[in-house]
């Protein structure tokens, strides 16, 4: 964990003596495109420190500027400060903006063009009265149709800095929510959303958490309520694809109440075609776009209605209703009635009531006045339309009813435990709509006339199917395309550092990164046991670790740790324990990893050496090693070469003892596990062609130096240490960081080491499974910089992708044979390297399961870089096949109590996959 020392007071006095100056007229270096105008060009990006950010509509995670966008950048004419408008021109991750501008113009506020500052989207409303009283402007109305210039993309309000270089890396000031809507039939949509007491629109006062003005991370704002009713309401327009739309509602961190409005129109005729009261909470994360589930236009339940057979009415005495269509799963009745209201009677006080009449299927002939039951409206639920009837005692006059004569549905979920007959098996329903007249007690019914009857009175009734269309005939073949975007996935990845520092009685003092487990699978926890360098463990410290441990574990995450005693390169004593005190110090927490095994993914043998990575210190413990000269063949400090083999195996020995089996142990360098293995001859090694869970099969590597030089600052010595690492990787993990260097070493690199493309050729030999995360490294500004933060991560640990999966069976019924065979291949950079179940799951619509391979094979076995496997055999269904049935492949963790979790389940990287609670969805039936 080699850290640049950062030389605050020095930058202070300079950010403050940079405040002071007056901006000095400097020449124009833009080109002249007409007599007294120019263009000012700027490069913007996105800061490293967003996981997500302004993002394309395909996914959540890929950043993209689009051509087009346009931001707002603080320019000055000498006289006055004012908000310049800039087009991107090029749609990528790093984009040139430009704007065409009089020749005074200037870039930065006039004041002091060291506080240059942008904002996104552009708006003329954004504020400025100084470096310190910024205001962000969120518009009550947006419009992305195509038609109007705009386009689908998630518009999260962005801040940037800028640089003398006129470079502005742009992050997040909120996150959002997003809400995507399906079977919309009009072209373009209207949403409105509106939430009583919270301010959605407006201008919002900018905040800051530190007085670094150059990091962007460091400025958000706090939700704020707004006493005007005009900013708690906000007006979209989409374009619609494939009958699908989506918008995003951005939106400071904090929770949005669950008493908003969601209403859907069509953009031209503003005919509403969804409404819904009471959304429910929705908690936003700065950075994060929180996907709400998808809205079923036409449906307040999610019911695909176009799937199901619709009974038409053919009675013209009673034509109120014009159809009727329905479907059960295993809980509900679900109904939709289509209505008309001009065949409704409009000029008394009335309620309409519906009455459902049940058959259980058990005779042959089952008409109106069989078992039926009437069912209150306040089980029924508009889904579409100007329903007047949905409250109890409404009252309408002429024209109110003579406003909504167009197309009213009603849509009902029935609970089917409401009575016997609707919990049969097979299920035979009718419905008939009267007019309900009262005496004016509001409750002494006084006339019932029928206006609408379906199917007709005598006739018989409408039968209920759960099957809402036909399934699929033999052989059924699918075909999947790999992802072109990162897909989060447990147990690799990017990976966060948090750093714990017991030292000075303190427990602990946290330096450097704050504790932060969200957004990534992995947490990186490097614990420092200064203060216990000569005695036990305490139970605070203990407990402290444990707590360390219990926030992993709600974040979802899985640990990589470390333990060590010094981050200093002082050579004054002690800088370790003694051997004697190591082996208790690891003792002491067994209990602790054994508690939390399941969330373990990796243990650093640390302990020894600065940031406990057994080098860097001497002193007359004999620990560690002084140097990476002639393999360490020397005597240490008085120590000979015999005592510290002797230290080095007993530490390993308890190491590997202590912590939970098959948990892998990651050691600094492929030479130390040859010592281990084999101390008098460190320069042969055995290959691994199996999983196994003895020291050659769960010792790893973590390579700190990455990049650092041609051996990645002394990782590996000669071509054994390579070839070790880069076979044993495929069974053993590995993961690292990169070289931290300085301003004379990063100037000395070759291009060949800093070019991002022959890095990540070199990683994948390594095969990482996990690179930690730092905005402050060299290498990772400059990757993010250029834009490849995306295939970093993409590159990193497993990716699992399908090819083509083909069934065939005779029938989809209870005792078929179905044959199986599934295309899957790893184009990631190593293994899964836990086993898991391995499951072929059917999903059923009732939210039951059954599993129909139990073990499709060893997921392990899918190699890094090898070409499709092909994993065929066959099953026998125990049950029907329903449509809405779904097909899914369910990887999820190996520990029984994280299997329900879905955040522990691998998602393959598939286009075409649905992930749904964990289960990787191939096909709906």
């Amino acid at each position: 964990m080699k850290k640049i020392l950062l030389f605050i007071p020095a930058i202070i006095t300079l950010l403050v003596s940079c405040a002071q100056m007056e901006q000095e007229a400097i020449p124009s270096k833009d080109p002249v495109v007409s007599e007294g105008y120019k263009v000012l060009t700027i490069k913007a990006t996105k800061s490293g420190i967003d996981h997500d950010t302004k993002t394309s509509y395909a996914s959540e995670k890929e950043f993209s500027w689009c051509v087009g966008d346009k931001i707002s950048v603080i320019c000055n004419n000498g006289t006055e400060n004012f908000w310049q408008t800039f087009t991107a021109t090029t749609a990528d991750a790093t984009s040139t903006f430009t704007a065409t501008v009089e020749g005074n113009v200037y870039l930065g506020p006039k004041e002091d063009g060291h506080y240059k500052v942008a904002m996104y989207p552009a708006s003329e409303s954004h504020v400025y009265s100084g470096n310190w009283s910024l205001k962000y402007h969120i518009p009550a109305q947006r419009d992305f149709r195509a038609a109007s210039g705009g386009h689908q993309e998630a518009a999260i309000p962005m801040f940037a800095w800028g640089t003398d270089e006129d470079e502005y890396a742009f992050s997040n000031l909120t996150g959002a929510a997003k809400f995507s809507f399906k079977g919309i039939t009009c072209s373009a949509v209207k949403m409105t959303y509106t939430v009583p007491d919270v301010k959605l629109n407006g201008t919002y006062s900018l905040l800051y958490d530190s007085i670094d003005l150059s990091n962007s991370s460091n400025v958000h704002w706090n939700a704020a309520s707004g006493a005007n009713a005009s900013e708690k309401t906000v007006t979209y327009y989409a374009d619609v694809v494939d009958g699908k739309a989506s918008f995003y509602l951005p939106y400071a961190t904090g929770t949005i109440w669950g008493d908003g409005t969601l209403k859907l129109y069509d953009a031209e005729t503003d005919d509403e075609l969804y409404s819904h009261n009471h959304v429910g909470s929705i908690v936003i994360t700065k950075n994060k776009i929180a996907v709400l589930p998808t809205l079923t236009v036409g449906s307040a339940f999610g019911v695909d209605w176009s799937r199901v057979m619709a009974a038409v009415n053919s009675n013209d005495d009673y034509p109120a209703i014009r159809s009727m269509k329905a479907t059960m799963d295993d809980y509900y009745l679900y109904i939709l009635l289509d209505v008309d209201p001009s065949k409704l009677t409009k000029n008394h006080t009335y309620d309409h009531y519906i009455k459902l009449y049940i058959a259980d299927g058990s005779g042959s002939n089952h008409h109106w006045n069989e078992k039926n039951k009437t069912i209150g409206k306040s089980s029924w639920a508009v889904s579409s339309g100007s329903i007047a009837f949905k409250n109890w005692d409404a009252t309408f006059s002429d024209s109110a009813l003579d406003a909504q004569l167009d197309k009213w549905t009603y849509e009902v979920r029935i609970h089917r435990d409401y009575c016997a007959a609707l919990s049969a098996g097979s299920l035979k329903i009718g419905v008939e709509l009267d007019d309900t007249y009262y005496d004016g007690s509001y409750g002494h019914l006084q006339s019932e006339t029928p206006y609408g009857v379906i199917p007709s009175y005598g006739s018989a009734l409408y039968e209920v199917s759960s099957i809402p269309g036909p399934l699929p005939a033999s052989p059924l073949y699918l075909g999947f395309s790999e992802a072109s975007g990162e897909v989060p996935n447990p147990e690799r990845g990017m990976m966060s550092y948090s750093k714990f520092v017991f030292e000075n009685s303190t427990i602990p003092s946290v330096k450097d990164i704050p504790v932060d487990y969200t957004g990534e699978s992995l947490a990186f926890l490097l614990f420092y046991l200064t203060d216990y360098i000569g005695k036990n463990l305490d139970e605070d410290a203990l407990n402290y670790i444990r707590t360390e441990f219990g926030k992993v574990r709600l974040a979802n995450k899985k640990a990589v740790v470390r333990f060590a005693y010094s981050e200093s390169f002082t050579t004054t004593d002690p800088q370790e324990a003694t051997p004697t005190q190591i082996l208790t110090h690891i003792d002491q927490i067994a209990d602790i990893l054994s508690d939390n095994a399941d969330i373990l993914y990796a243990v650093q043998a640390g302990w020894l050496g600065t940031y406990g990575e057994w080098y860097y210190v001497t002193n007359s413990h004999g620990n560690s090693v002084p140097s990476y000269t002639d393999y360490y063949l020397y005597t240490v400090d008085g120590s000979t070469v015999a005592d510290f083999n002797g230290n080095y195996k007993n530490l390993m020995d308890r190491v590997l003892a202590k912590v939970p089996s098959p948990i892998q142990i990651g050691l600094r360098t492929s030479t130390y596990k040859r010592y281990y293995l084999s101390p008098s001859n460190i320069g042969s090694w055995t290959s691994i062609d199996a999983w196994g869970t003895d020291a050659n099969h769960r010792i790893g590597f973590y390579n700190d130096g990455l990049r650092g030089s041609t051996d990645d600052v002394g990782t590996f010595h000669n071509d054994t240490d390579r070839d070790m690492w880069y076979s044993q990787g495929n069974w053993v993990i590995c993961g690292g960081e990169m070289s931290y260097r300085s301003d004379s070493e990063w100037a000395a690199l070759s291009d060949d080491l800093k070019d991002c493309k022959k890095s990540i050729t070199e990683m994948r030999k390594q095969h990482l499974s996990y690179l930690h995360y730092s905005e402050s490294n060299k290498f990772m500004v400059k990757w993010i910089g250029e834009g490849h933060m995306e295939d970093l991560k993409k590159m990193l640990g497993y990716r699992l992708v399908l090819g083509d999966v083909d069934l065939t069976y005779s029938a989809l019924t209870s005792g078929s044979t179905v044959n199986y065979s599934i295309q899957m291949k790893n184009t990631g950079c190593a293994p899964v390297y836990y086993a898991r179940p391995f499951k072929l799951v059917l999903l059923h619509s009732s939210g039951a399961s059954t599993v129909l391979v139990d073990n499709l094979g060893d997921v392990r076995n899918l190699a890094p870089g090898a070409d499709f496997t092909t994993l065929s055999g066959s099953f026998e269904l125990s049950a029907d096949v329903a449509n809405g049935d779904k097909l899914a492949i369910w990887l999820p963790d190996n520990a029984s109590g994280l299997q329900a979790n879905a955040a522990y389940s691998i998602r393959l990287a598939n286009k075409e996959v649905t992930w749904t609670d964990g289960y990787n969805v191939l096909y709906t039936f």
